[in-house]
């Protein structure tokens, strides 16, 4: 799970913490700026800001993607080191 965090200096409450998938962080990102355009407002997905266009939509979603799938060693050879006994 993912959380996606919304500062928003015009609204009360002043921020909102949403729990969601990464899937699904566009289209929460549209629908916010659909109701708060106009608004100074900021997003952090996982504490890492979210730079937006114009529109509230995720310019940078390619490298938080990329940022949340890396995984640096094949599971075969993290579980092979997990079991391994340290002589």
């Amino acid at each position: 799970m993912q959380v996606l965090v919304f500062n928003n200096a015009d609204a009360t409450p002043k921020t909102e913490r949403i729990e969601c998938s990464l899937d699904s962080v566009p289209l929460i990102m549209s629908w916010y700026n659909s109701h708060f355009c106009g608004d100074r407002y900021t997003v952090a997905l996982n504490g890492r800001n979210v730079r937006m266009d114009i529109n509230g939509n995720p310019t940078n979603l390619g490298e938080l993607f990329a940022m949340q799938r890396v995984n640096p060693l094949p599971k075969s050879i993290i579980d092979a080191l997990n079991t391994r006994e340290i002589e």
